[in-house]
């Protein structure tokens, strides 16, 4: 008999300790339809108004959601936001230490219209790879020192005079309207070559001379590292 009580003794104690280590509240329930069916991924928000402290979580497919520790106390304001549905908000709520609070919630349903969204898409606008394009009305409103495609392909973030993302003008690739137009037998060398002209890898350069005019040029593209077959 004296063993049995003070079993019980031990037993109660240890539950009277267990308790005291509860430091918040929880707040739970269920978001239901006028049907009373749950409804799932309805947004529930609590916020503690003393601290701005805000909880956040989203419902099951049940619809059940639950706050298991926060803080105690209050006043908190409830707010709860689904698609389809009616905003349901509830403020002055209190929190007891250790207590389960619980509150269900019928959404009424609500016509919601969303407007207009309208996707256009510009296929001569399609990048393939990164680069710049450059149209007629940006050739004719730059300045121009030497009329030279130099004057307008500087305006790309990756150029450098002539060179792209820091390779050597020898790799570029002069295309005009499609057809290649390169020095495919090197007369610009050396770098520097007579009268003091600065080789570039174009036609003509070492005679100040532009492979074509920029009176014809209808625009002008810079494609670093393009992806295209086609390139």
């Amino acid at each position: 008999m004296k063993k049995h009580l003070f079993l019980h003794i031990i037993c109660l104690f240890s539950i009277k300790i267990a308790f005291g280590q509860i430091t918040g509240a929880s707040f739970s329930g269920q978001i239901l339809t006028e049907k009373k069916e749950g409804i799932i991924g309805t947004s529930v928000y609590l916020k503690h108004l003393p601290t701005a402290t805000q909880y956040a979580i989203v419902t099951d497919e049940n619809g059940y959601f639950n706050f298991p520790d926060v803080k105690t106390g209050g006043p908190y304001s409830f707010k709860v936001t689904s698609i389809g549905f009616e905003t349901f908000e509830k403020n002055d709520i209190f929190l007891s230490l250790g207590t389960k609070t619980t509150e269900n919630i019928v959404l009424k349903e609500q016509a919601t219209i969303l407007s207009e969204v309208i996707v256009k898409y510009n296929k001569n606008a399609d990048k393939k790879g990164s680069g710049s394009n450059f149209a007629k009305s940006s050739i004719e409103k730059l300045p121009t020192l030497s009329n030279s495609i130099q004057d307008f392909t500087r305006l790309s973030s990756q150029a450098n005079g002539n060179s792209f993302a820091g390779t050597n003008y020898r790799y570029n690739n002069l295309a005009i309207d499609g057809a290649a137009n390169n020095d495919a037998f090197g007369f610009v060398e050396p770098a520097v070559g007579a009268g003091g002209s600065q080789a570039s890898g174009t036609p003509g350069s070492l005679a100040r001379a532009q492979p074509i005019s920029l009176d014809a040029i209808q625009e002008l593209q810079v494609s670093v590292a393009p992806f295209d077959v086609t390139l």
